[in-house]
């Protein structure tokens, strides 16, 4: 039985046109095979993606939320980490030093 077993998985080795999950998948999906990969080269996450491999596509946890800065009167609300804007600057309100503008 060991012999056969041995025998079967020694030929699929050899004659396997070996599948892999991604290209940082290390073992054969059909027989087994392993070869050897590189660690994955992981992009930090974002606004908008999750920490994600850059060879292979894979994802771990989740996008970040947008961290906004308050709007100001030149400026709508922005994202700290990727820029994105959220509304209309407040504009100047000269009766009301807002701390930004010169009157």
């Amino acid at each position: 039985m060991a012999l056969c077993l041995t025998f079967c998985l020694t030929a699929c080795s050899s004659k396997c046109e070996h599948t892999y999950d991604n290209a940082c998948d290390a073992t054969c999906n059909e027989c087994g095979h392993t070869r050897e990969v590189s660690a994955h080269q992981w992009k930090d996450s974002d606004c908008s993606f999750p920490k994600t491999c850059t060879v292979c596509g894979h994802t771990e946890g989740e996008a970040l939320m947008h961290d906004f800065a308050d709007a100001t009167c030149i400026a709508p609300k922005t994202c700290k980490l990727c820029g994105t804007t959220d509304g209309d600057a407040l504009g100047h309100t000269p009766e009301a030093d807002d701390g930004y503008c010169t009157t």
